[in-house]
């Protein structure tokens, strides 16, 4: 498998996860992602900046031609702040101070009133000709960097993939057991061991191991899973000979550990919530639910179904399980 993961290379021009064979490794798979995620980016900012350049160029086409109008403009409010009357009907004292109007007819002045002399200072700030474009355009650019930019992922980014393997890593630290979740097939759960005591009585109820899980071998993989009665069917099937494991309709090998992996972390379960260590915040999809079903109970269906109602997305169905359809 380390073979696999160092000898795996990234075509150039791949911007897509159709562009490439992704990895069966998962932290690899997650690396290769991570990548094509970066080089999406860097393009759309490529794009970006030949779309301002293209901007800024018909602009400076314009400069010659607004610059009198705006002057002119200046001229109409300096003039009409020279004639502005008084309450008393007398000619305002300060006949260099006007009001800068809103376009709704409101009025907005910083400490009462601007002055005149103030308006036209304010005009040639924004005079196009005392701006360097493009060295303003380079510096903005420059700084929109992913290296000095903090994205907030768990408002910003939906991605059930990393969710759920957040909530995997998190429920295995509680269990102690985070260094055996990629440690091979041959790993042995921690429950197995014969100092388990103490541990089980920092656990959640629904995290504390079952009778199946206490007594027979599996997989670490089995007890991050929040559901008691899924853990203990998924422990009796796989203690029982290959040739016995239910079939995967895909393609009609055994339903093996690694199919469990790639069917959860391909969107067939969703975390979300406080807790992952709560079984209120997982719900499974409907592609999960037509292979996985002979695992799941009445509890994992039901708030399924409610996480997926307050989504607006339709009750899972038996339409796609062969037999029963």
């Amino acid at each position: 498998m380390d073979s696999e993961a160092d000898s795996f290379d990234i075509p150039a021009e791949a911007h897509q996860a159709r562009d490439v064979v992704l990895p069966t490794i998962a932290a690899e798979r997650k690396r290769v992602l991570n990548i094509l995620a970066q080089r999406r980016y860097r393009r759309r900012r490529r794009e970006r900046q030949a779309a301002l350049e293209r901007n800024v160029s018909k602009t400076s086409n314009k400069t010659a031609t607004d610059q009198p109008l705006i002057e002119d403009i200046v001229g109409l409010i300096c003039d009409s702040s020279r004639t502005t009357a008084s309450p008393e009907g007398a000619e305002s004292t300060a006949s260099n101070e006007i009001a800068m109007p809103y376009t709704n007819g409101s009025t907005w002045t910083p400490e009462g009133t601007i002055g005149a002399t103030n308006v036209v200072n304010f005009f040639d700030d924004l005079s196009w000709t005392s701006i360097d474009v493009a060295s303003s355009l380079t510096s903005f650019l420059q700084s929109d960097d992913t290296q000095n930019t903090s994205f907030a992922d768990d408002f910003n980014l939906a991605v059930p993939e990393l969710d759920l393997l957040r909530a995997a890593y998190q429920i295995a630290g509680q269990i102690r057991s985070a260094h055996l979740l990629f440690a091979g097939l041959r790993a042995q759960s921690v429950f197995l061991s014969s100092d388990y005591s103490s541990l089980i009585s920092t656990l959640p109820k629904n995290l504390q191991p079952t009778t199946a899980q206490l007594t027979m071998a599996h997989h670490p993989i089995i007890d991050i899973l929040p559901w008691p009665a899924v853990r203990t069917r998924l422990v009796n099937m796989y203690s029982l000979p290959s040739d016995l494991w239910p079939r995967h309709p895909s393609d009609g090998s055994e339903s093996s550990l690694m199919r469990l992996v790639y069917d959860m972390e391909d969107g067939g379960v969703r975390v979300d919530g406080g807790d992952p260590a709560y079984e209120s915040g997982w719900e499974v999809e409907q592609a999960f639910f037509d292979v996985w079903w002979w695992a799941l109970d009445q509890n994992v269906i039901s708030n399924s179904n409610r996480k997926r109602a307050l989504r607006g997305v339709p009750k899972l169905s038996c339409h796609n399980i062969a037999g029963m359809g």
